[in-house]
């Protein structure tokens, strides 16, 4: 059984390109189409993005409507799952580390509400 939110979209979907008579651009909708309440866009990516994961039915269904997998967004999917997730020692660690430069840089450990900088290398924005 598909959820019901797959399904709920694929009709949408379906809809939409019944509406235009099989003429339908997916790979050119605007990401943030909303057609019948739903987020259309998003939802059509999103298949194109996780197409080898679906079962066979479900990319059977996409195929007859012209959703078809898009091979970049299928890579770039892939390799953002395969990226180790950090635990939460890990990030403590990290946060601990860009005080310490934090304080070496700015001689006291009070880090404003709101601050811009660099923690390990990339762009971060502490909240406090």
């Amino acid at each position: 059984m598909w959820p019901v939110t797959w399904q709920r979209a694929y009709t949408t979907a379906r809809l939409w390109w019944l509406e235009s008579d099989g003429r339908v651009g997916w790979t050119a909708l605007p990401l943030d189409t909303v057609f019948e309440g739903e987020q259309l866009g998003r939802w059509v990516l999103a298949q194109r993005a996780g197409r080898p994961g679906l079962e066979e039915d479900r990319r059977d269904l996409l195929t007859a409507i012209g959703i078809e997998a898009d091979q970049e967004l299928v890579t770039v999917k892939a390799a953002a799952e395969a990226k180790p997730k950090m635990s939460r020692i890990d990030r403590f660690q990290q946060g601990l580390a860009a005080l310490a430069q934090f304080r070496e840089r700015e001689r006291h450990p009070q880090v404003p509400r709101s601050r811009e900088g660099t923690g390990g290398g990339r762009g971060c924005r502490s909240r406090r």
